[in-house]
């Protein structure tokens, strides 16, 4: 440096640091892949609590996947079966044309979901939706049996219904402690 001053500055214990926060993130890592495990794992529970259920095929064909690729984490829940898509999006003559009027937007809420249609109100009998979406007798005690707490849309609904906790277990594995 012509005419100038120059001050140097060397850092003792670099390449210690540089292995540190490489564990660090190696660490992470490994603890936001788990908790998108997680996730999904709870994200399948609840839509197979939630799917209509007729002869489990449809409840058996859940599936989840997740993992790390070039964009980054990952996971989803799905099933394979041919009409899964009508199920959760509906069509002019499922339910009447009411889970079709719900849309296909993300935000479905379980308040939201039709919880009766005619083919299963033929299954359950006379069984009515309480404030709280679950199926009631006409006592007031709540109706057993398989069909009482499926919904439609049933993917959507399960999401939604762990969001909070799934934001809250993500942010707990990317946290970094001092």
């Amino acid at each position: 440096m012509a005419g100038g001053m120059k001050i140097q500055m060397s850092l003792l214990g670099a390449s210690d640091l540089k292995n540190f926060l490489s564990g660090q993130v190696k660490q992470k890592r490994v603890e936001v892949g788990r908790a998108v495990k997680d996730v999904t794992v709870k994200w399948q529970m609840e839509a197979k609590l939630r799917v209509p259920v007729d002869t489990g095929f449809l409840r058996n064909s859940i599936l989840r996947e997740d993992g790390l690729d070039s964009q980054g984490f990952y996971g989803a829940v799905g099933s394979n079966a041919k009409y899964a898509t009508f199920t959760e999006f509906g069509n002019q003559y499922i339910a009447d044309g009411a889970v079709e009027a719900l849309g296909t937007g993300p935000d479905v809420t379980d308040a939201q979901a039709v919880k009766v249609w005619p083919a299963k109100q033929a299954k359950i009998g006379n069984a009515n939706v309480g404030k709280d979406g679950r199926l009631r007798e006409a006592t007031g005690k709540f109706a057993t049996g398989t069909q009482t707490r499926t919904q439609m849309p049933w993917l959507r609904t399960s999401f939604n219904a762990i969001r909070e906790w799934a934001i809250n277990r993500i942010a707990k594995a990317v946290k970094f402690e001092r």
